[in-house]
């Protein structure tokens, strides 16, 4: 082996490695530069569950969602496929939708999208369906302001809006067409 062989060997080597060096960091920040993360998530879950406490320390509402992100700058919460479980006194609602926004500063959540809710009790157990409902639980109203459709044993009740008072007891149904089977007669 010449004695120049050795030296011109090790530059060859040399500027390869700064050649590699310099397109793989160029390569890498092409990926940087696709790779957009908005500014304004402030955490996100996976499998997440919430609960809600009245002051006595019962629950009144339990989330579960398969994820959740939250958003700094408005407070709310983006949730998919929600189910919720809602208790107002003695009766519990179940509630499943595939998307949801939780309004941190209103104590309220937005379902929509195949919204469905359900009351399990042995007199009375009922189904209601929509596409989007907003609940606000300090207030205990549920509003729906889209056509739904409400099913039990002995009514099928079809509307074009609605607000359920829950606490009163009150539910007010605009637009409606019952059906009503008397098991009696």
């Amino acid at each position: 082996m010449k004695p120049w062989h050795l030296p011109a060997f090790l530059l060859a080597l040399l500027v390869a490695a700064i050649a590699g060096w310099i397109f793989d960091r160029e390569g890498q920040q092409e990926v940087e530069a696709e790779l957009e993360i908005p500014d304004n998530i402030d955490y996100y879950l996976v499998e997440a569950r919430w609960r809600s406490f009245d002051p006595d320390g019962a629950l009144n509402f339990e989330l579960n969602t398969p994820h959740l992100e939250h958003f700094v700058k408005d407070d709310t919460s983006i949730v998919l496929e929600p189910e919720i479980r809602y208790i107002a006194g003695a009766t519990s609602w179940n509630m499943r939708a595939q998307r949801g926004k939780m309004l941190h500063q209103q104590d309220a959540i937005e379902l929509t999208n195949s919204v469905r809710i359900q009351r399990e009790t042995a007199d009375d157990p009922m189904q209601l369906s929509s596409e989007h409902l907003r609940l606000e639980s300090l207030n205990e109203v549920v509003f729906f302001d889209h056509p739904l459709t409400l099913q039990s044993p002995r009514l099928r009740l079809n509307a074009q809006s609605a607000v359920l008072r829950i606490e009163r007891g009150l539910h007010e149904f605009r637009g409606v067409r019952v059906i009503y089977h008397d098991q009696g007669a």
